[in-house]
């Protein structure tokens, strides 16, 4: 944290993303293994996953948030599904918090990016933000259990709002 309310920004793939969910990597920008699988033909190259994203039937969604800086003041979380997000063109930011029983402080809190090419299925219980372009609105995709009536948590940070920035 670089004072209250101001956070470090990582690249999803320099934390230990299992705390919160699993992370694929399907772009040759990263070294396929481990969650993933590459082939490739002469003119042809495809990444897949090993393992299902999410664990129940899903629906997609598509989602826009503003573009950073901004100010997030609250979170979201979800016990009965895992939530898949798929940035489209563009890198997206987020907050994330463990799956701790009351709503999340700043301390709690670890601010992330997701590239195009990286899927980020965060587990159920796992407090989150929307997501964020880095430099301009940034529509992304993502997959969950959702249903009318859907038992999603939302709450406010305790100790305020996180502003989020490059």
């Amino acid at each position: 944290t670089l004072g209250r309310g101001y956070m470090i920004i990582y690249n999803i793939e320099d934390i230990d993303a299992k705390a919160y969910g699993s992370l694929y990597q399907l772009n040759e920008r990263f070294e396929a293994g481990g969650n993933t699988n590459c082939w490739t033909g002469d003119d042809w190259i495809d990444y897949n996953t090993k393992t299902a994203l999410l664990d129940k039937p899903c629906f997609i969604g598509l989602s826009t948030a503003s573009p950073l800086p901004c100010f997030i003041q609250s979170l979201e979380r979800h016990f009965h599904t895992h939530e898949a997000l798929l940035p489209m063109g563009q890198s997206i930011a987020f907050l994330l918090a463990p799956p701790i029983p009351y709503p999340p402080c700043q301390k709690e809190l670890i601010a992330v990016i997701l590239h195009p090419g990286q899927i980020f299925s965060i587990s159920p219980g796992v407090w989150h933000s929307a997501a964020h372009g880095l430099h301009q609105a940034a529509p992304y995709y993502y997959l969950a259990n959702i249903f009318e009536g859907e038992p999603t948590d939302w709450a406010d940070i305790l100790d305020g709002p996180v502003h989020l920035e490059l």
